[in-house]
């Protein structure tokens, strides 16, 4: 839907990453499961080093995992 607008997905400079920061690259959004709680969890970073400047989180529906 948003590439019908022509915007740009994210904005210039800004990677998606796996698990955990990339230290090569600048601003970033990192996207992770959390298994144990059942979520999906999306961080944005200025920088590999910094904390998180923007936390979301997502459940997943349906039944839980028998362990």
């Amino acid at each position: 839907m948003i590439q019908k607008t022509g915007m740009p997905f994210l904005p210039s400079g800004v990677s998606i990453v796996a698990r955990i920061p990339d230290v090569e690259r600048g601003r970033q959004v990192v996207v992770r499961g959390d298994d144990e709680r059942q979520m999906l969890v999306v961080e944005g970073y200025l920088g590999p080093k910094a904390s998180p400047v923007l936390t979301k989180e997502w459940r997943f529906s349906g039944p839980s995992r028998a362990k």
